[in-house]
């Protein structure tokens, strides 16, 4: 049995830990971020994987994303291409 991504917030920085592998493959790549989350005081989102670190702008992430559901959930898919990637 796989864990759970561990999420934690420091600051106005909502950090998650994914594998690559569980990138998207819908919109030429993408992560997704959860839309039953609280995001006041949240102003930047930031992945980490094992290839680095994706950051995002709430801002942005809400401007370019798109709503899906996924097994009852309601997700913000954000494309790849939106994202600052830095690698390890």
């Amino acid at each position: 049995m796989s864990k759970l991504p561990k999420i934690w917030i420091e600051g106005n920085t909502l950090y998650k830990k994914e594998h690559e592998k569980d990138k998207l493959l819908m919109a030429n790549g993408a992560w997704t971020i959860s839309l039953n989350r609280n995001f006041n005081g949240i102003d930047k989102i930031v992945y980490q994987t094992e290839k680095g670190e994706y950051m995002i702008l709430k801002e942005v992430a809400l401007r370019v994303g798109f709503t899906r559901i996924f097994k009852g959930e309601s997700k913000l898919v954000v494309p790849l291409k939106s994202w600052l990637f830095i690698r390890n």
